[in-house]
């Protein structure tokens, strides 16, 4: 069993590197986060520093992007605030999904620069809820490779997506 893992693990680690060396990133004048029709998409959540977003190509159930609300593209460019922002935000989403998702846990993922695979110029982290018992499986590491080749949700599953993390935000 162990062997397997290695070896699925392995070819998720060069399938990746293929798939990052072959991606060209946008430029920040084509940034997604910081274009308006995308936040109106997306956003469940905003204040003055950070927007909460259900990720348009959910690789599970729960799969948010918590960003700055400044157009930032990596993490050493953040500023005290903003940290704190989003550590505050993160828990947010993370007390929602324990209602929409019977959460237990989360796996949060920043990718840091094109090298490291992100895709989208401005710093952004990916929360992943799961639940009790639920392990970090090699079958999620293949959906992170699977997933930017499919289309985006449609706006009517995007808006029933949203819908329980507003409920829940609101009551927050």
């Amino acid at each position: 069993m162990k062997k397997k893992i290695l070896l699925v693990t392995l070819v998720f680690l060069l399938a990746a590197a293929v798939v990052v060396s072959l991606r060209d990133s946008k430029s920040a004048e084509e940034c997604a986060f910081c274009q308006e029709e995308v936040l109106q998409r997306q956003a469940f959540y905003e204040d003055d520093f950070v927007v909460a977003l259900y990720s348009h190509k959910p690789i599970i159930p729960g799969h948010v992007l918590i960003i700055p609300k400044r157009h930032v593209e990596r993490f050493e460019e953040l500023e005290d605030a903003e940290l704190l922002r989003i550590k505050e935000v993160m828990i947010k989403v993370h007390q929602a999904a324990q209602k929409i998702y019977e959460a237990k846990d989360y796996l949060i993922l920043q990718k840091n620069g094109k090298a490291a695979g992100q895709s989208v110029p401005h710093v952004h982290f990916h929360y992943f809820p799961r639940k009790e018992k639920q392990q970090s499986e090699p079958l999620l590491l293949l959906r992170f490779l699977i997933i930017p080749h499919l289309s985006p949700i449609s706006n009517e599953e995007m808006a029933e997506a949203i819908k329980p993390f507003k409920i829940q935000f609101a009551g927050l």
